[in-house]
C-alpha cells in the first residue's frame, strides 16, 4: 500500500542516521507510531518516531492523481548531562534534512513521491529526555 511504503521508506531513511556515516547521531531505533519521551529507555535514545495518518481514499493501491500526506517525526534524546540540550536536539533536525535531501533517500527514490518537505520544528529542552517534532508534507501521485 502507498502509506505503507511511504512509511517504510522514511524509516530505512533515519536508520540510516549514524555518525558513522556523518551524520551528528546514531539512531537506535525507529519507531512507526507515535511514542511519548516517557514510555522511552534511555538505552533507546537517540530514536524517531513516524506519525503519517492513514486516509481512506490512500489505503488502497489507488489514490487520487495527486494528494498531500501531513505527518510528523519526533526526534527523542537524552539531555541529561548536555551543556546545550537545544543544540542536541537541533542535531536531530540538521540530521534528518540532511539524510531526506540526499539524493539517494528511499523517500526521494519512492515512485509514489512527488516531493516532500519538513515544514519547521519545535522543541523542548525541560526533561531529561528532550524531543523535538518536525512537521512533514508529502505530496503523492499515481
Amino acid at each position: 500500500m502507498v502509506i505503507d511504503d511511504i512509511k517504510s521508506a522514511l524509516e530505512n531513511d533515519l536508520t540510516i542516521i549514524k555518525t558513522s556515516n556523518g551524520y551528528n547521531n546514531t539512531i537506535k531505533k525507529v519507531y512507526r507510531k507515535v511514542k511519548y519521551a516517557s514510555d522511552l529507555n534511555i538505552g533507546e535514545l537517540p530514536c524517531f518516531s513516524i506519525s503519517i495518518p492513514t486516509g481512506e481514499n490512500l489505503e488502497t493501491n489507488e489514490p487520487p492523481e495527486v494528494a498531500n500526506l501531513d505527518g510528523f517525526i519526533f526526534g527523542y534524546k537524552s539531555i541529561k548531562d548536555a551543556e546545550d540540550p537545544e543544540s542536541e536536539l537541533l542535531g536531530l533536525y540538521e540530521d534528518v534534512i540532511s539524510r531526506l535531501d540526499n539524493t539517494d533517500s528511499y523517500l526521494y527514490q519512492n515512485d509514489n513521491v512527488q516531493s516532500y518537505m519538513i515544514k519547521g520544528f519545535g522543541l523542548d529542552p525541560s526533561e531529561n529526555v528532550g524531543y523535538i517534532v518536525m512537521p512533514m508534507r508529502i505530496t503523492i501521485t499515481n
